[in-house]
């Protein structure tokens, strides 16, 4: 997942207005803080948390912009302007991702904000990518599906956005595979 993060950087660089405005953000299931840290050398006013279970972040040295947090995203997440989740919910079912993103609502909706949630994801979408692409997020699918999760289409994230409580969504892609879709209260 770290070194995913060099590629995720790459492509980040053309989606500067993602992150204007902001003043912090949660990296859900961030890990070592590779996605956070990228982030934060080009926006170095944001404040990070980076959010994973307490065995991965408990010993590790944060900085005056960087903070690591130990915790369980089915119970809560901490509050923030914007969630990041990278590569998570086509982890999880249906039913977790809603739980998922409750928590992620909640957090940046908070004391009357209204922030948004950041998803990198892959969004299967037969009929504009190129085939090779379709045939690997397919073949994707099945992998996800060993453990309980999936890639999704367009319309099943838009069925998941909806039912946690979220009124609008912005896909963008970012490279062949990945897509950064902008969810808002």
């Amino acid at each position: 997942m770290a070194s995913d993060s060099q590629m995720v950087n790459l492509a980040l660089r053309d989606c500067n207005l993602v992150f204007e405005g902001l003043e912090s953000i949660v990296d859900v299931g961030g890990g070592t803080g590779a996605t956070a840290k990228i982030i934060s050398d080009a926006f170095p006013h944001l404040k990070f948390i980076v959010f994973d279970r307490p065995q991965v972040v408990g010993n590790l040295p944060g900085t005056n912009t960087l903070t690591y947090v130990g915790g369980d995203m089915f119970k809560s997440i901490p509050e923030a302007d914007a969630v990041i989740l990278k590569w998570i919910l086509h982890n999880w079912t249906d039913k977790d991702c809603i739980k998922i993103l409750e928590n992620c609502k909640e957090a940046i909706s908070s004391n009357g904000k209204r922030g948004k949630v950041i998803l990198i994801d892959i969004v299967i979408n037969e009929k504009q990518d190129e085939h090779e692409f379709t045939n690997l997020k397919q073949l994707m699918n099945v992998n996800m599906a060993c453990v309980n999760g999936k890639e999704r289409s367009e319309e099943e994230w838009k069925k998941l956005f909806m039912e946690a409580g979220f009124k609008d969504y912005k896909i963008t892609n970012l490279t062949g595979l990945l897509s950064l879709v902008e969810i808002y209260p």
